[in-house]
């Protein structure tokens, strides 16, 4: 099955992970993982603040930081992105 004007078709959280894992590794930008149980959200919005005056910088935006929600920041991260600040949920 072909979707008109699609880039891809994504069969599962598996198949999203594996796209942005393999996109990752295009990517020139440094990458900044935040973790812990609270304070990712404003932590990730003041690194995004600070490396955006030394660099583009590309960010999860808001609580974006599950099993989906991850695969789906880097894959919209831009390719000429300096900086990559991710969020990562805890459970």
């Amino acid at each position: 099955m072909k979707a008109a004007g699609a880039a891809a078709i994504v069969d599962g959280v598996e198949e999203l992970q594996r796209l942005a894992h393999e996109y990752r590794k295009t990517l020139g930008a440094k990458v900044i993982g935040v973790v812990g149980s609270s304070g990712k959200t404003t932590t990730t919005e003041f690194l995004k603040a600070f490396l955006s005056t030394v660099g583009k910088t590309y960010a999860t935006e808001g609580n974006f930081n599950n099993h989906i929600g991850l695969p789906l920041t880097i894959l919209n991260c831009p390719e000429d992105a300096d900086f990559l600040v991710v969020e990562m949920g805890t459970n």
